[in-house]
């Protein structure tokens, strides 16, 4: 029997390239963080989430990691961190605001994005909520991907 530490986990990486009032691929229009976070000076998805801004990404239903898994989370030429996943829903953004329309505010606050977000970048209403706390730095090497 072989044991593994939790700094040789394997990370699934979620990237976080994306700021305040920049266009990535995904988006069809350039994202506003909350006002809060541009006041602490807080311009990219990746300085939000390393800082506790940012406590939740939504992603494609074929990218979901499970409750407990370590995932890093990264940017261009950026030191990576760890988190730990916490929560991963079951029904779409769009699914949770139909049924619960205060859910918007609540996406808004644990991603950084303002509620315009949504109606300005529509495809994120299909996209699932997968919410994670940083753990710490990422080790140089993580180990072997497997």
């Amino acid at each position: 029997m072989s044991f593994i530490s939790r700094n040789e986990l394997v990370m699934k990486d979620f990237p976080h390239n994306a700021g305040h009032n920049m266009i990535t691929k995904w988006q069809q229009k350039p994202g506003y963080f909350r006002p809060e976070l541009v006041a602490a000076g807080i311009l990219t998805t990746y300085e939000a989430a390393i800082r506790g801004f940012r406590t939740s990404t939504s992603r494609s239903k074929k990218n979901l990691p499970k409750i407990g898994d370590i995932i890093s989370i990264s940017s261009y030429g950026k030191p990576v961190y760890r988190a730990e996943v916490t929560w991963v829903y079951d029904k779409s953004v769009g699914q949770l605001i139909q049924e619960d329309p205060s859910y918007a505010e609540k996406w808004s606050r644990k991603q950084g994005w303002t509620v315009q977000y949504l109606t300005d970048n529509p495809d994120t209403l299909n996209k699932y909520d997968i919410d994670f706390i940083i753990t710490g730095p990422a080790p140089v090497n993580p180990g072997p991907m497997f």
